[in-house]
């Protein structure tokens, strides 16, 4: 039998679009809220909005960097046995996930999974 892994097996790049168009939303609403906020109250007076997308967008691309690095350093193998599992940046772990003890898969699929054809 084959040994299925993530080098054999590799995750989608539309997975990695689909976060990305996560963060295109989140930023857009993120700096929507900023700007309002500004608008409104008197501590951000003279922020334009172009200004407060930047700095969202900063805080945004950061976070998309930091789950790519997750997604990079997320490993997986299934045995005749067990499932192994590493991952971490920071820190790294290891577990092995028997069959036998598995009781319950659950898959979902969100409206970006079925824009961009990913199956759960």
């Amino acid at each position: 039998m084959d040994t299925i892994n993530e080098k054999t097996y590799p995750i989608q790049s539309s997975w990695l679009v689909k976060i990305f168009l996560y963060q295109v939303i989140g930023t857009i609403i993120m700096a929507t809220l900023l700007y309002f906020y500004a608008v409104f109250s008197k501590e951000l007076k003279g922020m334009s909005f172009i200004e407060m997308v930047a700095i969202v967008g900063v805080f945004q691309l950061f976070i998309f960097f930091v789950t790519l690095l997750r997604k990079i350093n997320f490993q997986y193998e299934f045995g005749d046995k067990n499932i192994v599992l590493k991952q971490g940046v920071v820190s790294r772990s290891e577990r092995q996930i028997f069959y036998g003890r598995i009781q319950n898969v659950n898959m979902d699929q969100d409206f970006i999974d079925k824009f961009l054809s990913l199956q759960p």
